[in-house]
C-alpha cells in the first residue's frame, strides 16, 4: 500500500486511488437529458428509500430513465444490475422462491431471481467494497403485489430486519443495504390494478410528464418541430380535461425521440398511424369522430 507524510509531518498508509467511473454523472445527465437538480433528487429518493417508482402516461420515459440510474448507481457493471417484467401470472415463487418440478418427477425448491439477487449483494456488502446492486422492477403493477413480494412487504421497510421466508421457515432472510430497487409505471393501463396500499407506503412515486421541450429540440425535416411540440402540448391539455381520462393519459416525448430515424413528414404519419391513432382509439372506444379531431389538432399546422 506504501506509505504517506501528512503536513504535519505524520505517517499515514498511502490510500490506493479509486478507479475513475466508467459511466459518469455527466454522461447520465446527457442520456437521460436531465437537468443536475432532478436527476440528483432521484438519486436523493433512492440513497433515502432503497426503492422508487417511476410512474406517467405512455411515453414519458420511465424504463428509459429507470435504466440510466441503475447504470450510473452500479457505474455500468452488468454483474450488479438487473431486470424483472412484472405480469399478471408472475408468482411469489418466481420472484423469491418455490419449488420446480425436476427431470424424472418431483419437485426441487430454487430461489427465486430476487432471493439470487440479494445473496449477491449480501456477499458484496459483507466484504465492504462499497458496490450498489439495482434490480429494475419493469411495469411493477401489472402483478399481484402483495402476492409476488408476500412477506418482503415488511423487509422493505426494515432493512435491518430479518424475517423466515414461507418455504424455508427455519432459515432467516434480509434484504442487503446495498440492494436498490426502480420500478416503472404505466398511468394509462386501465387493466392494472392499483398498487397495494401497504407497497405504496415503502417507496418513493416521482411522476414523468412529456417534455415538450425536447420534441421542440428534435433535428426534423418538412416540418416545424416547436409546432409538433405546441400541438402535442395542446392534445395533451385536452386529454387532462376529458372526465374519464387526465393527466396520466398523455402522449409522450418519446414517441418523437428516436436517434435511428429521422424525423420528417413521412415518419410523423407513421407515428401517427400507427402509433398514436390506435392509442387513441383504444381511449376513445366507439368514438372516432373524437380521434378524427385530435389528427386534426396533431398536424395542425404542420
Amino acid at each position: 500500500m506504501g506509505i504517506e507524510v501528512d503536513e504535519k509531518g505524520a505517517l499515514h498508509p498511502k490510500q490506493p486511488a479509486l478507479p475513475e467511473r466508467r459511466y459518469t454523472l455527466e454522461t447520465a445527465l446527457a442520456d437521460a437529458n436531465s437537468t443536475p437538480e432532478f436527476f440528483e433528487k432521484l438519486l436523493r429518493l433512492l440513497d433515502r428509500r432503497r426503492q422508487i417508482i417511476l410512474q406517467g402516461a405512455p411515453g414519458t420515459g420511465k424504463t428509459y430513465l429507470a435504466r440510466i440510474l441503475q447504470r450510473y448507481l452500479t457505474d455500468a457493471t452488468d454483474d450488479q444490475a438487473d431486470v424483472v417484467q412484472f405480469h399478471p401470472s408472475y408468482a411469489y415463487e418466481d420472484f423469491v422462491e418455490g419449488y420446480r418440478p425436476i427431470e424424472g418427477g418431483g419437485a426441487v425448491l430454487k430461489p427465486g431471481i430476487f432471493r439470487l439477487f440479494c445473496e449477491k449483494a449480501h456477499i458484496s456488502h459483507k466484504a465492504g467494497d462499497g458496490k450498489k446492486y439495482v434490480l429494475l422492477l419493469d411495469e411493477i403493477n401489472r402483478g399481484n403485489l402483495a402476492k409476488i413480494f408476500g412477506e418482503l412487504l415488511y423487509l422493505l421497510e426494515y432493512r435491518n430486519q430479518r424475517v423466515k421466508l414461507a418455504y424455508r421457515p427455519e432459515e432467516d432472510f434480509h434484504i442487503p443495504e446495498n440492494v436498490y430497487l426502480i420500478g416503472t409505471m404505466n398511468t394509462a393501463d386501465r387493466s392494472l390494478s392499483l398498487v397495494d396500499y401497504a407497497l405504496r407506503r415503502r417507496f418513493s412515486f416521482v411522476t414523468l410528464r412529456t417534455d415538450y421541450s425536447l420534441i421542440a429540440r428534435q433535428p426534423a425535416s418538412g416540418f416545424s418541430p416547436e409546432r409538433l411540440a405546441e400541438n402535442v402540448q395542446e392534445l395533451n391539455r385536452t386529454l387532462a380535461l376529458t372526465p374519464s381520462l387526465g393527466e396520466g393519459f398523455a402522449i409522450g416525448h418519446s414517441y418523437f425521440v428516436n436517434p435511428r430515424l429521422p424525423l420528417d413528414s413521412q415518419s410523423l404519419g407513421d407515428i401517427w398511424e400507427y402509433e398514436l391513432s390506435p392509442l387513441l382509439a383504444e381511449y376513445f372506444l366507439d368514438e372516432e369522430v373524437r380521434v378524427e379531431e385530435f389528427k386534426k389538432l396533431f398536424f395542425k399546422g404542420l
